[in-house]
């Protein structure tokens, strides 16, 4: 299996996926975090993965289900040559675990920003880190390298 890639010039890609995505209505399988992710990642990656999971889930029950029998965007990026980092940057994947077989996902934007979905909020909202990241013990970043 080829390990996934950023293509050049791959921030332009990623800001402008963010700004189509902020505001948009949050929905289980279709703009969740881990679908909005996903999104970004397909921006930075010029890949089409959205397609494969979308509506793969329509509750929070059946993602949590789906994340115990398939992995989570964690395990997948990991298996797909992602590397753990303890330094954010601007493309990286931050993941807490909110129960075992979900992650709670964003995408950094900035030094101090994250892109992520929010089920309280029903909406796709840029964050701050550092709101974001809560006891940081428990957080981890995933970079993808440039190709």
């Amino acid at each position: 299996m080829s390990k996934i890639k950023k293509m050049v010039n791959w921030q332009p890609a990623l800001y402008g996926r963010a700004h189509s995505l902020v505001g948009k209505e949050f929905h289980w399988g279709v703009s969740d975090c881990v679908l909005i992710a996903i999104l970004c990642m397909d921006a930075m990656c010029n890949t089409h993965n959205w397609n494969n999971y979308k509506d793969k889930w329509s509750s929070k029950k059946q993602a949590i289900r789906f994340g115990k029998d398939n992995g989570t965007f964690r395990t997948w990026l990991l298996a797909n040559g992602a590397v753990e980092t303890d330094d954010p940057c601007v493309g990286d994947f931050v993941h807490k675990e909110v129960v075992p077989g979900m992650d709670e996902v964003g995408v950094v934007l900035s030094n101090n920003h994250v892109l992520t979905a929010s089920e309280k909020l029903k909406t796709v909202v840029v964050t701050s880190l550092d709101l974001y990241s809560g006891d940081a013990s428990s957080v981890i970043t995933l970079r993808i390298s440039e190709g």
